[in-house]
């Protein structure tokens, strides 16, 4: 019975066996059907796979668990980091819907370590562009990229040297040895100034005896030598292999320094050596260790000579006070008159004084003008002043330039024979003046546009000008060269107030004896012959003036048959010849504006006031005899297109 039991006991056991077996299989079969089903196979290749290097793959985010030698991904997304001896760990992420089987993951090699060392114990610089290095250390230890890498070694003394070296990278260490090749090219030369600073190829080189023996790469150098207070040197040089060059002594020339000269007084002449350079404020430069010799004159002073010897680099500046030579001079005069020297009377011409430069030496008498002048050296004639005194009344007018323009008037000067306007008399004796300027010319467009403002003047009088208009213009010119007014205009109840001040030298119009005097070249004679070129209008020559000749036969109803001249209007100024006095178009042209009033007066400036003012001579309208007299004045208060003006000024 028990026995029975016990295989039954062992038949249920055996039973249960088989029963878990199946239900393993199952399970395995189930889970190959999943893993197909969800899973995607993946290979994972390592590049480079060096065989003998330990390599470890891992996954870092999501999940692949490896069957043999793939991996089965079952995330969207799975992180594979790959390590490799000798290489930096890389990072890839794999994405399941690219649709790939095989993953690639490349690595990069670690640098190597490389021990450089260079066999030459010169001066030497070691370059290695690719990453940025330089050493001149013979021996170095440094870290390289795998791959190809130049090394360059530049040296005064050296052959241009370029190696490339295979690194294999991977933290491999690595040795090599560079062996520049030493110049065989030498260059001698001496140096003086031997302190002097020596480059050669930009390259410092130094000697204590300027002597020089430098070895060079063959090809072309620069050799530059330099100090201070010395002119640079610098030469290109071109030297063979194996050759030895001599340049010879190379010697700095000293640097020009600046040297100044000074006197007082100053303008004094500069001489080095025999060569006059200039006057004091003088400046030059000289070379140094170079004796020379200056000389300093003057005019009245002592000659000044010394000999300089100029330094290297210092600059010099020489001040010299020059003593006055002390000489004797005459002093003529015609009068005889009192000497004076430096503003006080020593005697009376002739006289001989001691005088030196820079001393005012004088004369004057009773009823003459003093005359005073600065003594500066010897005169033309020795040592004779002679004075000729003139009378006190003259010596504005011997003082006056003989002509002189301002703003597109040109004035020249008139000697009249009335010694002052308050002498004035009404005579037969001929034309009568004062000292005066007058424009050699009517005031053109382009002068009188001046003061308007106007644009585009030019050589035509300017007509259809009033009279106030005119005395206008002449105080603005008077303003404008530093000149008291002559007319004084001013407005009182509404009413326009004219004066004037006959004792100023202002500019103004010619007053009616100045015309006169003016268009009779102040000889008594030329008024008794009626007209500007002699006595009767059938003997009017050719050229005398723009008037109403035949040429205007078709525009106007009278002109003057026997006379002919290029224009049918207005002329420009100076197109024909001038009078002796040298004053153009006092014959034709315009009629001109004068200074007075209308009416009778024995002044000679006219009346005070009037209702209308003179105006004077012909112009290219005037054909009738009456308006060809000399002495054709009218009166009228508005301005007409054939009457311009032209200008007066007092000399005193």
């Amino acid at each position: 019975m028990l026995e029975g039991s016990a295989d039954l006991a062992t038949a249920l056991r055996n039973r249960r066996k088989i029963s878990f077996s199946v239900l393993a299989i199952t399970i395995v079969l189930a889970f190959s059907t999943l893993t197909i089903f969800f899973s995607k196979a993946l290979d994972v290749l390592i590049t480079p796979r060096i065989e003998s290097a330990r390599i470890d793959i891992r996954v870092v985010d999501g999940f692949a668990p490896k069957v043999f030698e793939k991996y089965l991904v079952f995330t969207s997304e799975v992180t594979f980091k790959a390590y490799q001896e000798g290489f930096e760990s890389a990072e890839v992420v794999y994405k399941k819907n690219d649709g790939g089987t095989s993953l690639e993951i490349r690595m990069v090699a670690l640098p190597s370590t490389v021990e450089l060392r260079v066999d030459y114990d010169g001066d030497f610089i070691l370059r290695i562009p690719s990453v940025d290095y330089t050493s001149s250390e013979r021996e170095q230890v440094l870290e390289l990229p795998e791959g190809l890498v130049e090394i360059y070694i530049e040296g005064p003394l050296l052959e241009s040297f370029k190696k490339t070296l295979k690194i294999s990278g991977r933290s491999i260490s690595e040795e090599f040895v560079l062996k520049p090749t030493t110049v065989s090219t030498i260059l001698n030369f001496k140096v003086s100034p031997e302190d002097a600073e020596v480059l050669v190829g930009n390259l410092p080189y130094s000697s204590k005896l300027g002597i020089y023996r430098i070895r060079l790469r063959k090809g072309q150098h620069t050799v530059q030598i330099r100090k201070d207070g010395y002119l640079s040197y610098s030469e290109k040089v071109r030297v063979k292999e194996n050759e030895s060059l001599n340049l010879g002594k190379l010697t700095l020339k000293p640097r020009p320094i600046n040297a100044e000269f000074f006197t007082n007084p100053s303008g004094a002449s500069v001489f080095i050596g025999d060569q006059y350079k200039g006057t004091t404020p003088f400046k030059t430069f000289l070379t140094p260790r170079e004796k020379v010799s200056i000389k300093l004159r003057k005019r009245g002073y002592s000659q000044q000579t010394f000999d300089l010897t100029p330094k290297i680099d210092r600059d010099l500046s020489r001040r010299v006070n020059l003593a006055k030579r002390i000489f004797e001079v005459r002093v003529v005069s015609e009068p005889i008159a009192e000497v004076m020297l430096n503003g006080r009377i020593v005697g009376v011409t002739p006289l001989s004084l001691k005088t030196s430069v820079g001393d005012l030496i004088g004369a004057m008498a009773d009823g003459y003008a003093p005359v005073e002048v600065p003594i500066t050296g010897m005169t033309i004639d020795g040592n004779e002043y002679n004075f000729v005194l003139v009378l006190a009344g003259e010596k504005a007018f011997m003082d006056a330039p003989e002509n002189y323009q301002l703003d597109g008037v040109e004035m020249k000067k008139i000697k009249g024979n009335l010694k002052g306007w308050k002498n004035y008399e009404i005579s037969a004796r001929g034309p009568i003046a004062l000292d005066f300027f007058i424009s050699t010319t009517e005031i053109t467009t382009e002068a009188f546009y001046r003061y308007t403002g106007e644009e585009a003047g030019g050589s035509l009088p300017v007509t259809n000008v009033s009279w106030i208009k005119a005395v206008n213009y002449c105080n603005w010119l008077s303003e404008k060269q530093g000149l008291d007014r002559f007319y004084n205009l001013s407005t009182v109840s509404g009413v326009e107030v004219i004066s004037f001040d006959p004792g100023s030298t202002g500019y103004r119009l010619l007053t009616k004896t100045e015309w006169l005097f003016a268009i009779s070249d102040g000889k008594k004679g030329k008024l008794s012959t009626n007209f500007a070129w002699g006595t009767s209008i059938k003997d009017i020559p050719r050229g005398v003036g723009n008037l109403a000749g035949r040429e205007t036969v078709n525009t106007t109803l009278k002109f003057i048959s026997n006379y002919v001249d290029p224009f049918t209007k207005l002329s420009p100024v100076k197109s024909f010849r001038s009078s002796p006095l040298g004053i153009f178009d006092l014959s034709g042209n315009v009629r001109e504006w004068l200074h007075n009033a209308g009416g009778v007066s024995s002044s000679y400036f006219g009346k005070d006031y009037g209702t209308g003012h003179l105006i004077a001579g012909s112009s290219f309208k005037s054909a009738q005899k009456e308006d060809l007299l000399l002495q054709n004045f009218e009166t009228s208060s508005i301005n007409a297109s054939d009457v311009g003006f032209r200008l007066a000024r007092t000399i005193r």
